[in-house]
């Protein structure tokens, strides 16, 4: 038994507005699942400390891809011998990371995986296909109890909220996301939702939490047992749904049991570019979430691109028309981002592939991000009516909208 340590890197994201918003839950999860196997780590996060980093016997990575470069600049301050490990998105899609950089490359729900790395003896360069946790009931919370969780503040309405996840996996297949969890959802069971909450709210001192479940509306009846004990220990939630998963009933519900904000991906204002994604839901449907949120006073947030296979002056225009005619409180607006490994980037390289759109060659990690600073958006694809540049005005023009709407409050 080798039990090696190992020191968990969070890289720098220099490109939000706010970096010590949302902690990095993925590595937390795998930090209190490695100690649950009595195996020692750490965690150093670059956005809290630039001090020296500690040696250790396994030193991991996690990287979004435009935290990439970033972690290589960490990369090159190792000195000592370290087996260097990258996962986390960036590795899960690109699979490339195995190079001089890094010895182990590691895609898909690392616990499993991790552990075997702790407790054998490091013999080759590899790469590891992560291997998922079919009961998530077994999983321990997060490592909430690591110096720089304390350091994320993050607030709705001014409740101090934290993050956590109560399952794993999408069941749908947008053409644009890449899903490192897979399309098998893995429910954590409501009493153990509700004994992580306890903790949250009892233990840790937050006075409500954001559930990053992809969809946190599919199993309505799971729902309904979660959010009546949250409300009876009195924790705000926010959530995501989806246009196809909710009606007023069910948002109402939402609202009476602590809900302050739910996300949802309405994309884009044109059936055409909804249905080009496989997004499975239609513009009105999208629309009338919103209203509805916006009747009964429940905050929303919906998430829209521009730039997708297609996109043109008509469908941009139908997606700012969308936003004037259902007044979201708040909304974000980013540009389409092609990765590996998802069904649009695979029919792109197909030798007789009809999309309308080009990626950037070579296409800049730095750029690839979903939210960042106003200005620092930058396209890496374009459409046979929109170049990169009219897409990233598109996008501007679309971010002022949000004057607008806040003059007709």
């Amino acid at each position: 038994m080798y039990n090696k340590s190992i020191l968990f890197i969070n890289p720098p994201s220099p490109f939000l507005e706010d970096p010590l918003v949302m902690p990095p839950l993925g590595i937390m999860y795998l930090s209190s699942y490695l100690k649950s196997k009595g195996i020692n780590t750490n965690i150093y996060d670059a956005s809290i400390t630039n001090n020296k980093i500690p040696k250790s016997e396994i030193t991991a990575f996690t990287s979004t891809t435009p935290q990439y470069n970033y972690t290589l600049n960490l990369l090159k301050n190792i000195k000592h011998e370290t087996v260097k490990v990258i996962g986390g998105p960036h590795a899960s899609s690109f699979m490339n990371c195995l190079d001089d950089n890094f010895n182990v490359s590691i895609s898909g729900e690392g616990e499993i995986v991790l552990e075997s790395l702790c407790n054998t003896e490091f013999t080759k360069n590899s790469y590891m296909s992560g291997i998922p946790i079919n009961n998530i009931n077994t999983l321990p919370f997060p490592d909430r109890d690591w110096d720089g969780f304390k350091k994320y503040k993050y607030k709705i309405n001014d409740y101090n909220f934290t993050t956590a996840m109560t399952s794993r996996g999408c069941p749908y297949k947008c053409n644009f996301c890449f899903n490192i969890f897979g399309n098998k959802v893995r429910f954590m069971s409501p009493d153990k939702v509700l004994e992580e909450a306890k903790l949250i709210k009892n233990h840790y001192g937050f006075d409500g939490v954001m559930y990053y479940d992809d969809t946190f509306t599919i199993n309505i009846d799971r729902v309904k047992k979660i959010i009546k004990g949250l409300k009876n220990i009195d924790l705000k939630f926010r959530c995501f749904v989806r246009a196809n998963t909710v009606n007023y009933e069910i948002l109402k519900m939402l609202k009476d049991n602590g809900c302050v904000e739910v996300g949802m991906g309405a994309e884009s204002g044109s059936q055409y570019i909804l249905n080009s994604m496989n997004k499975q839901v239609n513009v009105e449907q999208t629309k009338n979430v919103i209203k509805i949120c916006n009747k009964i006073g429940l905050r929303i947030k919906p998430f829209f691109m521009v730039g997708y296979p297609g996109e043109n002056i008509e469908t941009i225009n139908m997606t700012k028309e969308f936003i004037r005619d259902t007044k979201p409180p708040d909304f974000n607006i980013t540009i389409y981002t092609p990765f590996p490994g998802t069904q649009v980037w695979s029919e792109y390289h197909k030798k007789d592939s009809k999309l309308d759109i080009e990626f950037k060659e070579p296409i800049d990690y730095n750029k690839m991000f979903y939210k960042s600073v106003e200005g620092r958006y930058s396209s890496n694809v374009r459409t046979s009516n929109l170049s990169y540049e009219d897409i990233e005005i598109s996008r501007s023009e679309i971010e002022s909208l949000k004057d607008y709407i806040k003059g007709c409050y």
